[in-house]
């Protein structure tokens, strides 16, 4: 590596009778982006993309991948195609026929791909993922395709966090929190912007309906919650039915067995129930120090703010943001 020192016709002087050139510029680039030498021009330390590629097992080609895929503002379907066409799926069987499977297949999805790579392992990849992504509502072709969704699930968890490692290390918030997404997206089997009530064990969209007012006619149903607009949020429905298992089974009893919504009134149960209080510590006008300033609470959506209500911060002055959580809930 001394010898090469950043000159690729050193590395090719060396190896070029014995490989291809191709082959030659990955060495030279993996040696250039994912090691240094020390000044002793004997040890070798590992720079950024080799420290990930080493804690994650991942290949480093998988790595580079990322460096040069990801952007400041990569969207999901982006990231989902850069999770899909990582190294560690080169090996994904794509069976006989198959590729008319996943044509079938991609025909059900949101996202398209490429329909000239039906064929290839990556592209089944990014469709596994996306029926997965579909809460059960998108039948896989045969049950090869449940066990190649497992091998694939196993694996996307460490590629997204090396993901968001490279994305951090470049300083990139918005492309940091989709890939957050994505992890959340893996493990929940949701899209990003699915109602979050779906994460419920054995709750599907047509369930969704039955989180309403009472519209039927006669007597409201024993227990049923007085609530004046539909429930859409997982806090809405912990606040409706906290202690109280008959207004869940009010709702969804009809719709669910009781067992189903034993384990639904159980995970709710156990759900935190969180205040958040910001804070911003810096210098202020008049001040002698650092001071710390509370900000008010936020006001209803669609109000005017006052200007007095507002927070003057300059910006060549550092400040810190102070995010304290407490759970107000106690664990049951």
């Amino acid at each position: 590596m001394a010898v090469c020192d950043g000159r690729f016709e050193a590395l090719n002087a060396m190896l070029g009778e014995e490989m291809d050139r191709a082959h030659l510029e990955q060495i030279y680039q993996t040696i250039k982006e994912e090691v240094q030498v020390g000044e002793d021009n004997r040890t070798i330390d590992p720079q950024t993309l080799g420290r990930i590629s080493s804690y994650y097992y991942l290949n480093h080609n998988t790595v580079r991948m990322f460096r040069d895929e990801l952007k400041p503002e990569s969207s999901i379907a982006e990231l989902l195609d850069v999770l899909s066409n990582a190294n560690e799926y080169d090996e994904l069987p794509v069976r006989h026929n198959e590729d008319q499977l996943n044509s079938e297949l991609a025909k059900k999805l949101p996202v398209e791909v490429n329909q000239y790579t039906y064929d290839s392992a990556h592209t089944k990849a990014n469709l596994l993922l996306q029926a997965h992504f579909g809460h059960g509502q998108v039948g896989l072709p045969s049950t090869d395709y449940n066990t190649d969704t497992k091998s694939v699930l196993d694996q996307a968890i460490r590629i997204l966090q090396a993901m968001l490692d490279v994305s951090a290390d470049e300083g990139w918030l918005v492309t940091s929190l989709r890939i957050m997404q994505m992890v959340q997206m893996v493990i929940q089997g949701l899209w990003c912007h699915d109602n979050n009530l779906l994460t419920l064990p054995h709750m599907m969209p047509y369930h969704l309906a039955c989180l309403r007012p009472w519209k039927g006619h006669g007597a409201k149903k024993k227990g049923y919650p007085d609530i004046k607009s539909p429930i859409e949020t997982l806090p809405q429905l912990m606040a409706v039915c906290d202690g109280r298992f008959e207004a869940l089974n009010a709702m969804l009893g009809e719709e669910m067995d009781r067992a189903h919504l034993e384990q639904i009134y159980q995970t709710i149960s156990k759900l935190p129930q969180i205040s958040v209080k910001l804070s911003i510590e810096g210098w202020w006008e008049g001040g002698t120090g650092e001071q710390e300033k509370r900000p008010i609470h936020s006001p209803l959506p669609g109000a005017k703010i006052q200007d007095d209500n507002w927070m003057e911060v300059h910006a060549d002055q550092e400040y810190v943001l102070r995010v304290n959580m407490d759970r107000i809930n106690k664990i049951k």
